[in-house]
Parts: C-alpha cells; structure tokens; sequence
C-alpha cells in the first residue's frame, strides 16, 4: 500500500561494488594504488551494512491493515483516527530531548543504555517504534496515538518523507476505521 525507503537501495549495492572494486584493485595493483584501493574497500564496506541497518530499521511502510516501523508493526486500528498524524510538538519535552540527538540535551543519550532509555520513554507514555535511539538527521517526528487495551499512549518513529508518510498513514487508519476518504 505504501513503503518509504530510507536510503536507496542503489546506494547499498554502489557501496557493495566499491568494496568489491578496491579488493580487486589491491590485489591486482602495484605500491600506492593499492592502498589507495584497500582504503576504497574499507570505507565502502562499512558503507554497505550501515545503509542496510537504516533501511531495515527506520523503513516505514502501511500493508495489510498495520503500520510497519522496522521490524515492529501496530494494527491500523489500534491507531486513535481522531488524534491523527502529529509531529513532536505534542510530546512532552523531557521525551523531546531525548529525541533530538545532540540539539537538545545530547548527554542524556550518552549517559543512558538502551534499556534506561526506553524506560525513560515509557515513563513518559511514548513508545518509539522502530530501532533507532533518536531521530536521524535529515528526518522529522510523526506521532499517532495507540490505543492499547485501557491505556493509551503516544509511538513515535522517524520519517524522511513526513508529508507523505502523514498523509498515507492517515488515509489508512480512516479507512481501517470504516470513515472512507
């Protein structure tokens, strides 16, 4: 239905063929080139894994009646169609700053283990779907309200496209809930 990519997969595969080319390169030539190659294979080999765990982890997608956020998905109806699509204004700003790697308040994310972190969340009502710690740069905050059972809370994840996304995931969850748009 819909799917953002995080990162083009054409990115994963021109790192993949850059390592490729700077092994054949330090095998096949001589003195400086070589290195120069090795350099080429390096870089380009930890390229390739990185645009994969971003694709994999930060990837949104709306299929089959569920939000999908890495590997974590969130039925479309349980998916509040009255609060909609929000950006992180309506989150609280201790969460906020949590969110904001290095804007706001970067010591609390170095300062805390995974585990601290999410329970820092959690104890603020927001669950962060997805994998990632914070927001990456270059990409913005969507809330929705989840209505779990008797509780109620906010999932945030992070999006390249947020107007796209937004309007996609809204549309969804109108219909998911029986009001056609």
């Amino acid at each position: 239905m819909y799917k953002e990519s995080s990162w083009p997969r054409r990115a994963m595969f021109v790192a993949i063929a850059g390592a490729c080319a700077g092994i054949v390169a330090t095998v096949t030539l001589p003195g400086d080139v070589a290195a120069l190659g090795l350099f080429m294979a390096i870089m380009c080999g930890v390229a390739a894994p990185t645009f994969y765990s971003i694709e994999r982890y930060s990837g949104v997608g709306i299929s089959k009646g569920r939000l999908i956020v890495g590997r974590e998905t969130v039925a479309l109806t349980d998916i509040d169609p009255d609060f909609g699509v929000q950006t992180s204004a309506v989150l609280p700003p201790q969460v906020v700053a949590l969110l904001t790697d290095g804007v706001v308040a970067p010591l609390n994310i170095i300062r805390m283990s995974p585990k601290q972190w999410r329970a820092e969340c959690a104890r603020h009502g927001v669950k962060l779907l997805g994998g990632s710690w914070g927001v990456p740069v270059g990409y913005k905050m969507l809330v929705v309200h989840i209505r779990d059972g008797s509780s109620t809370l906010l999932a945030a994840f992070s999006s390249v496209h947020p107007e796209r996304t937004s309007a996609a995931l809204t549309k969804a969850v109108q219909q998911a809930h029986g009001r056609i748009i």
